[in-house]
């Protein structure tokens, strides 16, 4: 499922990097932030807190992971700021092949199904041949 694009603002908020960070900037951050609210660093209920933003600087980060797996950029803010869905299609060339991924399922699926039919077509036949051989087997032993 994408993301939102208020995920992908949370996310790049939570990183305390900006739109314009590359990624290799927003890994240094991860990595910084990820260090500094460790729970391992933390005593007590602040242990909690760390915890709890250790957990949430992690999952942005794999958010913002797989937006540039796919699309191989830190994502960019849009004229309109809403909540829509991202639509990887609108941001580049490359994005058109990461939008069509449910096709390529599709097809994927349609062709495994085509493939089983014929080899359960080919199953038979030789089933049906394997039967009729018997029959005749048996005729000749036993002639009705």
């Amino acid at each position: 499922m994408p993301a939102s694009r208020a995920e992908l603002d949370r996310s790049l908020e939570l990183l305390q990097v900006s739109e314009n960070s590359s990624w290799d900037d927003v890994q240094k951050e991860y990595r910084q932030l990820v260090q500094q609210w460790h729970p391992d660093r933390h005593q007590g209920d602040s242990s909690r807190d760390a915890h709890a933003r250790f957990i949430e600087i992690t999952s942005a980060y794999k958010l913002l992971s797989e937006y540039h797996k796919h699309l191989g950029s830190v994502p960019r803010h849009s004229s309109s700021k809403s909540n829509q869905t991202l639509n990887p299609a609108s941001t580049g060339s490359e994005a058109s092949t990461f939008n069509l991924s449910w096709l390529h399922l599709l097809i994927i699926s349609l062709s495994t199904l085509m493939l089983v039919a014929v080899v359960l077509w080919q199953l038979d036949n030789r089933l049906i041949q394997n039967n009729r051989e018997k029959a005749h087997e048996v005729s000749i032993i036993w002639p009705l």
